[in-house]
C-alpha cells in the first residue's frame, strides 16, 4: 500500500482536469485493503477509483481516494459452455477483452474500446 498526501488525480480520470486530493492510497492487493481497514482509513469519507472513466473531479477533493490497482485474471472452466472469470479491480477493460479473445472465450469481444475498469 502506498499513501501520498496532496496527490494529483489528473492522470487517473478521463477528463484530465487538474485535481488534488488530500490523500491518495494505492491498493494493489487484498493485504493492502486489509491494512487500510486496520489503520482506520475507511472511517472518514472516501472514494474508490479505478481509471476514473466518466469521473469528473473538482479542483480540490477532500475525500481520501483509494486507487484500485489489482492486476491479473483467473478463470475456471465450469463446463463446455461456461467459464468463471475473476478480474483484478485495476484491470483495464480492453485488457480483459483482449485476454478473453486470446483464450478463445467469446461473448465480450464486441465491447472492446469501451473505457473503464
Amino acid at each position: 500500500m502506498n499513501r501520498q498526501t496532496q496527490a494529483s488525480l489528473q492522470a487517473y480520470h478521463s477528463f484530465r482536469c487538474p485535481s488534488i486530493t488530500e490523500e491518495e492510497v494505492s491498493i494493489r492487493s487484498e493485504d493492502d485493503l486489509m491494512e487500510a481497514y486496520r489503520l482506520g482509513l475507511f472511517n472518514e469519507p472516501w472514494i474508490v477509483l479505478g481509471h476514473g472513466t466518466n469521473t469528473l473531479f473538482l479542483p480540490r477533493v477532500s475525500e481520501r481516494v483509494f486507487l484500485m490497482q489489482f492486476e491479473g485474471f483467473e478463470h475456471e472452466i465450469l463446463n463446455d459452455d461456461q467459464i468463471h472469470v475473476t478480474v483484478g479491480a485495476g484491470v483495464e477493460w480492453d485488457d480483459l477483452v483482449e485476454w478473453s479473445i486470446s483464450q478463445g472465450y467469446g461473448g465480450i469481444e464486441a465491447m472492446i474500446r469501451i473505457p473503464g475498469t
